[in-house]
């Protein structure tokens, strides 16, 4: 996999990119020049390369580049622990799913369903209607529609490798069932989880970023990608650089993130 990546230029990209942001969030209080929360009254809405200000300053005179940096991380945060909690009701989901079948396939299947037939927006609003807006509920809600995918991906892989010689061999010597799914047939359709989890983060980091931009998600004045956004489309005529750079630190992410997984699902099925 390190020599396709050596000679793969948007694997290496990919990995650039998300590298370079996991850094500088992580060191975000050494890296960010301001602090992102006070606000400097005196300053409001100066342009990019104002003296002290790269990026400028937004209504408030808050230094835009300490907020793009923090927002890092409410994005980073979110995707991954969204993704970690989700791959594990998922593939527990769809192991059982697949390799039971019968009238446990069919239950979970149409819970799988019904979870399918909610749009992503309207549960957002039910969920932040009932628990509150928050950090934490937006995890809850990226997990609500995240797991189901993940899901089916593990069930139709399980279903491919169920009646396979080694897992029947396995049946046939009296290895328990979790010992035949844990042990023989997980390890084997890693692959596809790994690839799925990846191309989850991107959709998540999305997904956070727009719920952040309707209201429902990370309220301000903690710094998000999407609140920043929803602040900035009413400056767009005056000061364009409020929504510009936490939209270009939204975009770069996301294609780091579908780079390195649209690599690894290359290198990994050539692997196989």
């Amino acid at each position: 996999m390190l020599s396709r990546l050596i000679h793969s230029p948007t694997g290496l990209v990919g990995l650039a990119i998300v590298l370079i942001v996991i850094i500088v969030s992580i060191f975000a209080p050494f890296l960010a020049p301001h602090n992102p929360l006070k606000p400097h009254f005196k300053d409001s809405l100066a342009p990019p390369l104002s003296p002290g200000y790269v990026l400028g300053t937004d209504a408030l005179g808050r230094d835009l580049l300490s907020r793009v940096i923090y927002a890092g991380r409410i994005s980073l945060l979110v995707g991954f622990i969204s993704v970690g909690i989700s791959l594990f009701f998922g593939i527990a989901a769809g192991l059982i799913s697949g390799y039971f079948g019968g009238w446990i396939d069919a239950l979970l299947m149409r819970v799988v369903e019904l979870q399918l037939s909610f749009p992503f927006i309207l549960l957002a609003i039910v969920v932040n209607s009932i628990l509150g807006t928050g950090l934490r509920n937006i995890i809850v809600t990226l997990v609500l529609i995240g797991w189901v995918t993940i899901a089916r991906v593990v069930r139709g892989e399980v279903l491919g490798v169920r009646n396979k010689t080694y897992v029947e061999a396995a049946i046939a010597t009296g290895v328990s069932a979790p010992g035949v799914i844990l042990r023989h047939i997980l390890p084997n359709i890693i692959t596809p989880i790994i690839v799925v989890g990846a191309l989850q983060t991107a959709r998540f980091i999305v997904a956070e970023a727009a719920v952040s931009f309707l209201g429902f998600g990370v309220q301000p004045p903690t710094p998000a990608w999407g609140n920043m956004l929803s602040e900035g489309r009413d400056y767009m005529f005056t000061a364009w650089w409020l929504a510009t750079f936490p939209g270009l630190a939204l975009v770069v992410t996301i294609l780091g993130v579908n780079l390195l997984g649209d690599w690894l699902r290359d290198s990994l099925t050539k692997a196989e």
